[in-house]
């Protein structure tokens, strides 16, 4: 069964043990630690607090890269904020980062207890879309949850949007194409995405989509922080092959 949450507090704490989880905060932790890690980076460890970053960071030799926002900016002190073009091949290449925000890694942390997570944003959802879908025949019976950062506590309209699109990608991938394996809450995320994005020319999706980020609340606040180009960014789907994964023993987000 296919499950969606949005915001992640909607999710029962141990609702996802020894289940996948796929965790979306496209506008924009989940979209900059793809890139992040396309550009090469050598893994993404997430905190909860500043303080925790800080310590974080300074154990690693050498010394991780600190990245991550609060309210959408730059936390004092910090390497990088949580803009995807911030995480460049010069800036990223062969090093670890420790990264803080406001909802993304929140909601990671929320997911500890599955028994694997993934990191969804709409530049990789075909590439999270088959990983899970691989991983889940060998894990069968096994649960997916969506699980969404939201927005300070309230549901995201962006974040279910691209989970509707991870969801129109695994149906396409699937041969049943089985619709009943899918909640009440999956089912109505994928009607909003294929509502809203019905046509086959990618170029068109992906104009589409911008303008339906644009409008989110999450888009608006970054447009009003001058950060529009992030929409864009976050707007180029299936422009990644990553489907970045949380390795347990580690505890670091690596590429897989």
């Amino acid at each position: 069964m296919w499950w969606c949450w949005n915001p992640f507090h909607r999710m029962p704490v141990g609702a996802s043990t020894g289940g996948i989880a796929v965790v979306i905060d496209v506008l924009r932790a989940s979209t900059t630690i793809v890139t992040a890690l396309e550009h090469g980076s050598s893994g993404i460890r997430t905190t909860t607090s500043i303080d925790s970053a800080i310590v974080e960071a300074n154990r690693c030799h050498p010394r991780a890269l600190l990245g991550g926002e609060r309210e959408g900016v730059l936390i004092e002190g910090f390497d990088l904020g949580n803009s995807p073009s911030e995480y460049s091949r010069l800036a990223v290449e062969n090093r670890s980062i420790v990264m803080t925000t406001t909802n993304g890694t929140a909601a990671l942390d929320h997911c500890r207890e599955s028994a694997e997570v993934f990191l969804g944003a709409m530049i990789n959802r075909r590439a999270v879309a088959n990983t899970v879908e691989l991983l889940s025949q060998r894990m069968e019976p096994v649960d997916v949850h969506l699980v969404c950062a939201g927005t300070d506590g309230e549901p995201s309209d962006e974040d279910e949007l691209t989970a509707g699109g991870i969801l129109a990608a695994w149906l396409s991938h699937t041969v049943n194409h089985d619709i009943g394996a899918l909640s009440h809450t999956a089912r109505h995320a994928l009607k909003r995405f294929n509502d809203l994005f019905s046509s086959d020319s990618s170029r068109e999706m992906e104009h589409s989509i911008e303008s339906a980020f644009r409008i989110t609340l999450g888009g608006q606040r970054l447009t009003q922080l001058g950060f529009e180009r992030d929409i864009r960014s976050a707007s180029a789907i299936d422009s990644s092959t990553l489907a970045p994964r949380w390795d347990r023993q580690r505890n670091l987000i690596v590429a897989r």
